[in-house]
């Protein structure tokens, strides 16, 4: 039985450690005070081809009804809203706006500590 517990928790190491966030977010007010941008700041340099994102996913928790959302502008790849789900039985307070990478790229550039727009 010992040897199963050992590469149980050998595995869990594994997947504690791969689990671990790459990329840290941050969400800003604009100058006009009614836009927002999205910024990402890599943890790591990531050179092609392993800067390749084949599917992404933000959401924003807001108090419910105090957001809508208007045009999307994607600087880097193609992003779009999805939906929103308004206050959910498990955090009645609070609206989660949906947004996601409609498709593949390559095209942000993923250098440690250099926030992108």
């Amino acid at each position: 039985m010992k040897p199963h517990s050992t590469l149980l928790v050998w595995l869990l190491l594994c997947v504690t450690f791969s689990a671990s966030a790459q990329v840290q977010f941050k969400v800003k007010l604009l100058p006009d005070n009614s836009t927002y941008q999205v910024l990402l700041k890599p943890e790591t340099t990531w050179a092609a081809p392993l800067n390749a994102v084949p599917s992404a996913q933000v959401t924003l928790v807001v108090p419910t009804g105090g957001f809508s959302v208007g045009t999307v502008t994607s600087l880097l790849g193609n992003w779009t809203y999805n939906t929103t789900i308004t206050a959910p039985s498990e955090n009645p307070g609070y609206d989660y706006i949906i947004f996601g990478l409609t498709s593949a790229t390559s095209d942000i550039p993923f250098v440690q500590g250099e926030e992108v727009a």
